[in-house]
């Protein structure tokens, strides 16, 4: 199983994304009050499928960034704390974590878990 703590990118893409789904309802509730514009629920949806967008290939972006991330490392990469174990033993345990580690099993669960192999 793979246990790994957030990324400051996966962190920031979280945070932009309710952001933006927060933005999209505001903005939705403030043009559902104009005069003749249609109501709250028709607005919102135009509105969240306009603001969904960048949230989308935000999200794809820093999936996109961690897998160059790890095929630049062969998937040699900490599960729990993304410490590069590159030029370490073959095993032993992570010098920033302190978590057990073999290098093809952590090359083994980033592809599963990208469903690809970092060779």
């Amino acid at each position: 199983m793979l246990h790994r703590r957030i990324s400051r990118v996966e962190r920031l893409c979280e945070i932009a994304s309710m952001l933006l789904l927060l933005g999209a309802s505001l903005l939705a509730k403030a043009i559902a009050t104009l005069p003749g514009w249609p109501p709250y629920g028709i607005t919102f949806l135009v509105a969240f499928a306009v603001m969904i967008i960048p949230v989308i290939e935000l999200n794809a972006w820093a999936t996109r960034r961690h897998v160059q991330h790890l095929r630049a490392h062969r998937g040699h990469v900490c599960v729990v704390c993304h410490y590069v174990l590159d030029g370490l033993a073959p095993a032993g345990r992570c010098p920033e974590c302190g978590t057990p580690y073999s290098l093809d099993d952590t090359a083994r669960e980033w592809g599963e878990l990208y469903e690809t192999t970092f060779t």
